[in-house]
């Protein structure tokens, strides 16, 4: 359970997405398409604003630094939390675009399709917490202090590359599929700067590739018109694909998140004035 001064305000400011399509039928058997999409979003987990004051200024450094901190505090004995949201303030989002282009070429027996598709994307991610702490309580006394360091990372992709070309063919009552497709992914810490607090200096980390993936992704299908009716149809297929990452295998390996940014200390409130300071 929590009080409402340990909840968090969700909010959207922005979640934009754009998309244009073109498309020609070039000849009655060649066909060719192309379009493009833009999307930036930012999703915050924020403080009330009995924590921090006014919320929309909850990425403003110097406006919150010059507020009284307040702490999350979560009682071991009840798994209460109280004062303040002990998450702290998070923004989630990013930019993304990507385009593509394919061609369909038909004939009588044959409709072979080939294109391209590619992707770039860059994702900040924000963390800090009032005071640059919390507090476990047990029974209304303290027990320990978590010491934590403020983050600003920055992921993202260039390029997701796709290519593509498959094939349906028609023989009498068969129809046999076959396709291939070319992967091409590099995911990339971006250059970041961790953050000043209590406990740490600014410090600069310059970027670099995590990852380069390449795969090779096969698939072939058949069916077939048992009566020629075109009611009734075994089919029988065999694929490969590969699973989306978006940014998460970077996000994990940057190193303003493998540094460790916490720290928990046994603490004794000798005073019982409930701050460290």
């Amino acid at each position: 359970s929590r009080t409402p001064d340990a909840t968090s305000l969700q909010n959207t400011p922005h979640a934009q997405a754009t998309t244009i399509k073109w498309s020609r039928t070039q000849t009655q058997r060649l066909l060719l398409e192309g379009g493009a999409a833009m999307g930036r979003t930012l999703y915050q987990e924020l403080y009330q604003p009995s924590v921090i004051g006014d919320p929309s200024k909850s990425t403003d450094k110097v406006y919150v630094q010059t507020q009284i901190p307040i702490y999350s505090i979560t009682d071991q004995a009840n798994g209460k939390v109280f004062s303040a949201y002990e998450n702290g303030y998070s923004g989630h989002g990013g930019n993304m675009q990507n385009a593509r282009f394919q061609t369909t070429y038909v004939t009588g027996t044959h409709e072979m399709r080939g294109g391209v598709m590619i992707g770039h994307a860059v994702s900040p991610s924000p963390t800090w917490w009032s005071g640059d702490i919390t507090m476990t309580f047990n029974n209304g006394n303290p027990q320990s202090v978590t010491m934590r360091i403020p983050s600003e990372t920055r992921n993202g992709y260039w390029p997701d590359l796709g290519i593509y070309a498959q094939d349906r063919w028609s023989f009498k009552r068969a129809s046999v599929t076959g396709g291939i497709r070319y992967d091409y992914y590099v995911g990339r810490v971006l250059d970041g700067t961790l953050p000043s607090s209590r406990w740490n200096p600014e410090q600069f980390f310059p970027g670099f590739r995590v990852q380069s993936w390449k795969d090779i992704s096969p698939r072939v299908g058949i069916a077939y018109d048992l009566f020629g009716t075109g009611k009734t149809a075994p089919k029988w297929n065999i694929a490969r694909y590969v699973a989306a990452d978006g940014v998460s295998t970077a996000a994990n390996n940057n190193p303003q998140t493998t540094i460790g940014r916490t720290d928990t200390r046994n603490w004794t409130d000798l005073n019982r004035d409930f701050t460290i300071y």
